[in-house]
């Protein structure tokens, strides 16, 4: 294996570090940070642990649009306490509002629940323009049903496309993905 050595002055010394040391500190530092204890404990079904530790986290950080979002999907689905429908939408909204665009999608999904469709096609909007194709799908069916928005076929078309065009960009990704590491 060829490694790449870089030099870091420092003073009259040199140091040595390889390209290996400098990517296993980088990593290091990349998980210390980023790394989100809720998440795997919502992955391992601890859904209250999980509610616990975002809850905790949203305190120190009560803008996060990500601790909102999944603030969120907990109370959306009922993981870990009782579906609550409006909690939701407060953490949807929340997120939303940092142009979150997973939590665009959802509130617009509540709001149609709610068939405030006009307002649900405002937040599809939105996130239509972040290429999420569940958005820019439930848009075009507003527009082909004319529910909120004026009907409008050709709206509806272009919107069902871009759905189609942006459901391709995301299998062609995740396809790209799995081809480049099998098993």
């Amino acid at each position: 294996m060829n490694l790449h050595i870089l030099r870091f002055t420092g003073g009259s010394k040199f140091k040595r570090l390889s390209a290996v040391t400098i990517y296993l500190v980088t990593i290091s530092f990349c998980l210390s940070v980023f790394a989100d204890p809720g998440l795997d404990e919502f992955n391992a079904g601890n859904y209250q642990k999980a509610m616990q530790l975002w809850t905790d986290e949203l305190q120190k950080r009560p803008d996060s649009a990500e601790l909102n979002y999944n603030l969120a999907t907990l109370f959306d689905k009922g993981l870990g306490i009782e579906a609550d429908e409006s909690i939701a939408a407060k953490h949807y909204l929340k997120a939303a509002n940092k142009n979150y665009a997973p939590a665009m999608f959802k509130l617009g999904v509540i709001l149609a629940k709610q068939q405030d469709y006009p307002a649900a096609a405002d937040w599809w909007l939105k996130a239509s323009t972040s290429e999420l194709p569940e958005a820019q799908y439930n848009l075009a069916k507003l527009y082909l049903d004319g529910l909120g928005v004026e009907k409008d076929l050709y709206k509806a078309k272009f919107w069902f496309r871009k759905a189609a065009e942006s459901a391709m960009k995301k299998y062609d990704s995740l396809n790209s993905v799995l081809l480049h590491n099998p098993g």
